[in-house]
């Protein structure tokens, strides 16, 4: 596929969701910053909300309210766009606009990956996963939507043909195991005099595999990287890709 130098993602993410051993604290995923402070100097918590449910209610009782888990840490550079999640769930990688190429991104995610395996030694991997959000801006002169997208919602006729919102999503799955989710919407905070459109594609595989197996990760990555960009490539168009040239 073509690089376009002006791509609109605002956001690439990878993911791999994992199951970690029973006996693992989730204490010591707040080591996974050191040694990478000088890119990552920002730290926090991850919070996960956990609602409390009482079976049997009495005549008086109220809900109870949700509890806070720490599940993990957040590793942030605002200076370069870089955020990164060691969590109990898994490893998650993002690099905020301006996004390079592919070859930059997987290099720097399959070093922290690596870093997230040698310090929690998952028992199995759940998902692989590549999501990219973009932003694509409308011209001043377009006045039908079409001319930038292929991916449009259909209005029955005898409806007005304009919108305030809109919002359509369709999910695919491939004979290999990958499925993706693709979602279109109008932006509801673009920059300012810049109408958009957020083209979200999001693609993985859920076979679990209980091997860590790299080469075979990153083979899968790169396979739905090329998926992501065939869905990318269909679903705008050649008036879309020259403002991306």
């Amino acid at each position: 596929m073509e690089h376009f130098p002006k791509a609109p993602i605002q956001e690439a993410l990878l993911d791999i969701q994992v199951v970690l051993p029973v006996e693992f604290a989730v204490s010591s995923l707040k080591s996974f910053g050191k040694g990478i402070e000088d890119r990552f100097p920002e730290s926090q918590e991850y919070i996960q909300y956990v609602q409390n449910v009482q079976i049997v209610p009495t005549v008086d009782s109220k809900p109870a309210p949700p509890s806070q888990i720490i599940d993990g840490y957040v590793f942030v550079s605002k200076t370069n766009g870089k955020v990164t999640q060691a969590r109990r769930a898994g490893f998650t990688f993002h690099k905020l606009k301006p996004y390079s190429r592919w070859e930059d991104f997987s290099s720097e995610a399959k070093e922290l990956w690596q870093r997230y395996v040698d310090l929690v030694h998952p028992v199995s991997v759940k998902r692989l996963g590549l999501r990219y959000i973009n932003r694509v801006e409308l011209p001043s002169d377009i006045r039908d939507l079409r001319e930038i997208c292929t991916l449009f919602p259909d209005v029955p006729n005898g409806v007005p043909q304009t919108w305030m919102e809109y919002f359509q999503r369709f999910v695919s799955p491939r004979e290999d195991g990958a499925i993706a989710a693709v979602s279109l919407a109008l932006d509801n905070q673009p920059p300012p005099g810049k109408p958009s459109v957020i083209l979200d594609i999001d693609v993985g595989y859920h076979l679990p595999i209980e091997k860590i197996d790299n080469t075979v990760f990153w083979t899968r990555f790169d396979a739905l990287r090329a998926w992501k960009n065939e869905i990318f490539d269909a679903s705008v168009t050649q008036k879309a890709k020259e403002l991306f040239r």
